[in-house]
């Protein structure tokens, strides 16, 4: 009996859709009860925001403060979004992270 290129396919997704329903095994528990344990302690919406459990908010900034009030000026400019004390909001300098250095175009 030969068997064309196409049978072959077949043959070899069948068997392979058995294993894969054969091959069940009940880890649902220990997956949940690893991603408690993973959660994490801070919330990261995007790069530049963190909200921490205690609802304190880090701005990480890629400007550099030098006198112009950057540092002061964005944790006030962002007050009315996150409706909070701006003394529970700090500023943050950027620490060698790509995706939060790369200049906006």
């Amino acid at each position: 009996m030969e068997l064309s290129r196409r049978q072959l396919l077949f043959v070899g997704a069948a068997a392979g859709g058995g294993f894969l329903v054969g091959w069940h095994r009940p880890s649902g528990p220990r997956i949940l009860a690893a991603a408690v344990k993973a959660t994490p302690a801070v919330f990261a919406p995007n790069a530049f925001i963190r909200i921490g459990r205690d609802g304190r908010i880090t701005l990480i900034m890629n400007q550099v403060e030098m006198g112009q009030g950057t540092y002061t000026s964005m944790p006030m400019l962002s007050k009315p979004a996150f409706v909070i004390d701006v003394i529970r909001t700090a500023a943050n300098a950027v620490q060698g992270r790509p995706a939060q250095s790369r200049p906006r175009r």
